[in-house]
């Protein structure tokens, strides 16, 4: 009853997930505020962004929000934020730090290679099967990836953590503003009709 009518093409999935139909600005706002009205605290909220901002620099392509999660669990993250934070990695993203994460795992693992990222891989075989495009250089990509993802992560997590605190204190104040004006018409609205009673008594 409530499924979609028409089931959308897999070339409209991808389409809407390297660019939505409603615009990057507008998406990323929507779920800000996902973020920010959820029930927790601001320091699980902030974990749980930072576990998948981090997680998004290894290239374990599809396993991202399962990895997130797990991290998010074990040091006490939100999980739902962990798998928002995992939309870092995405197509257009993946550009730059498939060549970062490359280049630092080089430098820690002494990679005597130094032929740019780009001309060790099949860049079709990275779009339709990249496990397999990524193998020559995936223990390379892991060992760059934990380093710049945890690095990344930890500035994330103070970054968010006083985003999330600003936007709830400019919330509180938006919602109390909007209180003492409901309570202002009411408190009117019961002076008018006292008003009234009365000159009906009269």
């Amino acid at each position: 009853m409530f499924k979609r009518r028409e089931k959308q093409k897999l070339s409209e999935n991808i389409r809407n997930f390297v660019w939505p139909k409603i615009g990057w600005g507008r998406w990323m706002q929507y779920y800000s505020h996902r973020v920010g009205r959820l029930s927790d605290s601001p320091y699980r909220l902030a974990v749980g962004l930072a576990c998948g901002v981090a997680v998004s620099f290894t290239p374990f392509f599809g396993f991202h929000v399962v990895l997130a999660i797990i991290v998010s669990f074990i040091i006490r993250g939100n999980l739902f934020a962990a798998a928002i934070g995992t939309i870092a990695g995405n197509p257009l993203t993946f550009s730059l730090i498939l060549p970062l994460t490359y280049n630092v795992g080089a430098a820690f693992s002494g990679v005597e290679d130094t032929r740019h990222f780009s001309e060790l891989i099949d860049a079709h075989k990275l779009i339709t099967h990249p496990f397999e495009a990524l193998e020559p250089v995936f223990y390379t990509l892991i060992t760059g990836g934990v380093i710049v993802g945890v690095l990344v992560g930890w500035l994330c997590y103070y970054v968010f953590l006083r985003l999330i605190v600003a936007y709830r204190k400019k919330r509180a104040t938006r919602l109390d503003r909007h209180k003492k004006r409901f309570d202002e018409k009411t408190r009117l609205k019961s002076e008018i009709s006292d008003d009234q009673r009365d000159k009906n008594h009269d």
